[in-house]
């Protein structure tokens, strides 16, 4: 079965021609990414929503179950290791990624995706591994978030200064530093924006047909269900009319025939 970005061309190809209309492979890719991101701030939360007394946006994720089985597909996984520390990558779950070192100090430099963490825990001792690594899982050190201007203070405090069991982590360029440092290691689940899609593909030179490369394109990441959302989002921004419901309707029918 082709990706899905070759069937949501096939459905924006049968919008446009029943209108007339042209757009390039590059066109509609454009198009159905800025859809999907459209999608992603619209379950995530809108940064504009910012109102006195409110002075964070809403987060809707794991606010509803809904919202966060649709986010589902864009959260990521990383692990940290302290500078210097042989860690037995062998003693890691499969479905954990490879450590990787601390690129400065105390600072964690944010992934190319990266849009909002959900959870950061330092992970104690790798002596205290379960069986079924549930330290991992559930450890007990949560990193909390400090504001800037409350840094020192807590720093300072002979109450709650930070420790291995009680992190505390702020903002920075590009990353995030903590206090302390992890003695091992950092775990970091967070949510990475969709992937760009790309319509892959040469032209026959004989015939002058666009011939698709199935293995080199990329899809967003999106499950199914949300396709038809992105498609009429993005046959709206390359300027498809979707007044007319009996369109729609064609276009939906000859995708699934694979017309």
């Amino acid at each position: 079965m082709p990706k899905f970005i070759f069937l949501q061309h096939q459905f924006l190809d049968n919008l446009l021609d029943k209108q007339g209309f042209y757009r390039s492979p590059e066109q509609k890719d454009e198009a159905i990414h800025f859809a999907s991101l459209s999608r992603f701030q619209e379950l995530y939360g809108d940064d504009a929503e910012y109102a006195p007394g409110q002075p964070l946006p809403r987060r809707a994720y794991q606010l509803t179950q809904d919202i966060s089985d649709k986010l589902q597909p864009f959260l990521r996984e990383l692990l940290y290791v302290r500078p210097g520390v042989s860690f037995p990558q062998d003693q890691l779950p499969d479905e954990l990624p490879a450590p990787v070192e601390f690129v400065k100090k105390n600072k964690l430099e944010l992934p190319p995706d990266w849009v909002h963490p959900t959870a950061m825990h330092f992970i104690q001792s790798v002596d205290d591994l379960d069986d079924d690594y549930s330290n991992y899982l559930y450890p007990h050190a949560d990193v909390k978030m400090v504001r800037d201007d409350r840094l020192g203070k807590r720093r300072r405090s002979k109450m709650v200064a930070p420790t291995q069991q009680y992190p505390v982590a702020t903002i920075v360029r590009d990353g995030y530093r903590f206090y302390p440092l992890p003695e091992e290691l950092l775990y970091v689940k967070y949510l990475g924006r969709p992937a760009k899609p790309l319509f892959k593909y040469s032209v026959d030179q004989s015939t002058q047909q666009i011939v698709y490369d199935d293995q080199n394109s990329v899809d967003t990441g999106w499950p199914e269900i949300d396709h038809n959302d992105l498609m009429l989002k993005a046959a709206e921004l390359l300027g498809v009319p979707l007044q007319d419901a009996s369109l729609v309707n064609f276009a939906r029918y000859k995708a699934q025939q694979g017309a």
